[in-house]
C-alpha cells in the first residue's frame, strides 16, 4: 500500500455544493463524529469550529487533509489504517490511543483564508518557514508521508515568491531555505521508496549547486535502487572528489558495487539458461 492509503481511506457519503474547498488557514465548521467499529460511537462534535493546520497530531493531518479537498456540506468517512509507521509514533509518545478508528466528518461551513498569490512576499517565506518547521517535526517521528506533505507545501509557497523577491531582500537567504525543502522532501522520498521523485528534486539542486554533496548522495541512493548503476556512480564519484572522507558516500558506494556484482551475476546465470535453451 502506498501513497495516503498507507495511512487513511476517505470514502464520499454525500456530495458538497460550490466549486472551492478550504486551503491552509480557513476557518472550517464542521460536524464531526468518532466510532471504534460500527457499533461503538466514541464522541460527537457538533458545530466545531476547526482552523486547518493549527492542530497537530496524526488525526489532525489525516482530517486537514481530507478538509482540503471537500466542499460546503459533503460528508465523508475517514478509516485510519493501523499501519507500523503510526503505531511506532504511538509508542513514542506513550499514548493509549488506538489507530483503528472510523470519523465521519461533515463541512458544515468555511471562511477561506488567503491564497498564496494574495500574500506578500514575507507572508509566504513565513509560511514557507512554518511548513518547513512541521516536515521536520514528522520526519523526526518517521512520518514521512506527513512530512513530505508539509515540505510540498513549503516549496509550493518559494517557488510562487521567487519570482517577486524584492530588491531588498537576500537571494542567498531565499535559495538557502528552496535548498532545504527539496533536500528534506527528497529524504522523505527515500523512505517512501518514490526514487523517481527523488531523483528529479535532487537534480533541482544540484543544477544550482553542483557540489551539494547531500544531493549527490541521496539521488545516488535513488539511482542505487533503480539499478542504474552508471548514474549512481558517476554522483558518489563527484561526492567523493568534494569530500574524500565522507563516510556515508563511501558506504553507498561499496553497496553500490556489491549490488553491481550481484546484478552482474543473475544476469549472466539468466543469459546462460538462455543460450542453452
Amino acid at each position: 500500500m502506498t501513497g495516503r492509503a498507507k495511512y487513511f481511506t476517505k470514502k464520499l457519503v454525500r456530495k458538497g455544493d460550490g466549486l472551492e474547498c478550504p486551503n491552509e488557514g480557513s476557518v472550517c465548521l464542521i460536524n464531526l463524529q468518532a466510532f471504534q467499529g460500527e457499533e461503538n460511537p466514541l464522541f460527537e462534535k457538533k458545530d466545531e469550529t476547526w482552523i486547518i493546520g493549527q492542530d497537530s497530531g496524526y488525526v489532525s493531518e489525516i482530517i486537514n487533509e481530507c478538509l482540503e479537498e471537500m466542499r460546503t456540506g459533503e460528508i465523508c468517512k475517514v478509516s485510519i489504517h493501523p499501519c507500523q509507521e503510526l503505531q511506532d509514533h504511538l509508542k513514542k509518545l506513550d499514548t493509549s490511543e488506538k489507530l483503528a478508528i472510523d470519523h465521519q466528518i461533515e463541512l458544515v461551513s468555511f471562511t477561506k483564508a488567503k491564497n498564496s498569490w494574495e500574500s506578500t512576499f514575507d507572508e509566504r517565506c513565513d509560511y514557507a518557514q512554518k511548513q518547513k518547521a512541521k516536515g521536520t517535526r514528522y520526519y523526526k517521528a518517521d512520518l514521512w508521508l506527513f512530512a513530505a506533505r508539509h515540505y510540498s507545501k513549503a516549496l509550493r509557497s518559494l517557488i510562487i515568491s521567487r519570482t517577486q523577491l524584492p530588491s531588498d531582500k537576500s537571494i542567498e537567504d531565499f535559495s538557502l531555505l528552496q535548498v532545504q525543502c527539496y533536500l528534506n522532501l527528497a529524504a522523505c522520498q527515500l523512505k517512501l521508496e518514490r526514487y523517481q521523485h527523488v531523483i528529479e528534486n535532487c537534480t533541482k539542486v544540484l543544477l544550482n549547486d553542483s557540489a551539494n554533496i547531500k544531493a549527490l548522495y541521496r539521488r545516488a541512493k535513488a539511482y542505487t535502487a533503480l539499478n542504474d548503476f552508471d548514474d549512481a556512480s558517476a554522483d558518489l564519484n563527484t561526492a567523493l572528489d568534494l569530500e574524500p572522507k565522507n563516510k556515508e558516500v563511501t558506504l553507498l558506494q561499496n553497496q553500490l558495487n556489491q549490488k553491481r556484482q550481484q546484478h552482474d551475476q543473475v544476469t549472466a546465470r539468466a543469459m546462460g539458461k538462455m543460450f542453452q535453451n
